[in-house]
């Protein structure tokens, strides 16, 4: 877990660590379950089995913590598609690779789901960062690619968000409308069947 948020007094010890990643998992829990407004720091820290005063030792409130939590699963997703897609070197494999690794992620930590898209009301200004971020990412990436000739020429900004679009709902649908514990290589594939084809067909002209 990365420690670095200005949200958040890092702790200094093996054991302070340990306490910071009871209330992180009792808040991920909560929010999922009830929501971040019918939530309150007593309800987190009972649930982490700590005094509530030691929650106030790396938080001031609620809200940090929230912003904590959003910063952390920005980061480990990062880094779990980067990971995933660093030993190949086409485009298209990292893509497929970084979805299944995103897929994986959401189904280890299926309550990220709730707390990204209600970040949207809690945070208004965190959620747009959060996207804007991978956008940012996913563009560059993107321009390369298609400086290799292997993405079509387009408005990369489209593609980003166009590709985060497909992977945020298709992973919903997986995992928390049919509630998968895992998804087969043909599931993820489907996804980019179309990708690598195509979805709409244009009218040729006159028509």
């Amino acid at each position: 877990m990365s420690m670095e948020s200005e949200h958040l007094i890092v702790p200094k010890t093996k054991r302070g660590e340990a306490t910071l990643q009871k209330i992180f998992d009792a808040a991920e829990v909560l929010f999922y379950e009830s929501g971040y407004a019918e939530t309150s720091i007593t309800n987190i820290t009972e649930r982490a089995g700590i005094a509530n005063g030691t929650f106030y030792i790396y938080f001031k409130d609620k809200r940090s913590l929230f912003r904590c939590m959003m910063e952390r699963y920005s980061q480990e997703l990062r880094r779990a598609t980067t990971v995933a897609a660093a030993e190949y070197k086409t485009r298209y494999e990292r893509e497929l690779h970084g979805f299944k690794a995103y897929i994986a992620y959401m189904i280890e930590n299926p309550g990220v789901f709730r707390i990204i898209l209600e970040s949207f009301y809690v945070e208004p200004d965190l959620f747009r960062d959060y996207y804007e971020v991978f956008a940012g990412h996913y563009s560059e990436a993107l321009s390369q690619a298609m400086g290799d000739g292997e993405v079509i020429d387009c408005d990369v900004t489209v593609a980003s968000y166009l590709l985060m679009g497909g992977y945020t709902f298709l992973g919903l649908k997986y995992v928390i409308f049919d509630g998968k514990k895992s998804v087969s290589d043909e599931e993820v594939e489907k996804l980019f069947r179309i990708l690598s084809r195509g979805l709409l067909i244009a009218p040729e002209a006159g028509d």
